[in-house]
């Protein structure tokens, strides 16, 4: 009889303890970033760290010139409502004028109101306005791909190709989708 009382008080103890850890772990659990991204552009799927690749057409080719994908530039949208942009290639505008700055960044604040991803660069660089974006994303394969643009590009001004490209690129940016 005392056995079956310590085995059952033992019992009893580790079923408390193993309760206490369980419901005493304040961790979110990790939602993979294509899940985030799944239903379009929301801060949740918008907050981390972009590569920026370059320019790219609604075909998928990447404008010559402005193929960044072995050496991307970095977009990191922080949940305090503020980006950067680091590393801006130094064959555009933007990129050269960057360079000639103090730190080579462009900082700014964003947010998503309705589906629509809203960034005020706070840069001499470029025209520090508002600029909204109605980003197409896509998960493909472990990659969540975002084109910002068709009409509205932010980190490739080029004076002689402006026309051309806001009209037929957009500026791709891509994130783990794990």
């Amino acid at each position: 009889m005392k056995k079956i009382s310590l085995l059952a008080a033992a019992g009893l103890c580790s079923l408390m303890f193993a309760a206490c850890s369980d419901s005493g772990s304040s961790a979110d659990p990790v939602i993979p970033k294509g899940t985030q991204c799944a239903n379009g552009i929301t801060t949740a799927c918008a907050t981390g760290t972009w590569s920026f690749i370059g320019l790219e057409n609604a075909d998928g080719l990447m404008r010559e010139g402005f193929d960044y994908t072995v050496n991307p530039a970095k977009l990191t949208f922080l949940s305090d409502g503020t980006f950067s942009f680091e590393n801006a290639p130094s064959t555009t505008n933007l990129g050269a004028c960057l360079l000639s700055d103090s730190d080579g960044v462009m900082y700014g604040t964003w947010e998503v109101v309705e589906g629509v991803l809203n960034m005020k660069p706070n840069s001499t660089c470029v025209k520090s306005s508002n600029t909204p974006f109605t980003p197409d994303i896509k998960v493909e394969g472990g990659q969540v791909k975002m084109k910002l643009g068709y009409g509205n590009l932010l980190f490739t001004y080029s004076e002689g190709l402006e026309m051309t490209i806001r009209s037929n690129y957009s500026e791709t940016f891509t994130i783990s989708a794990n």
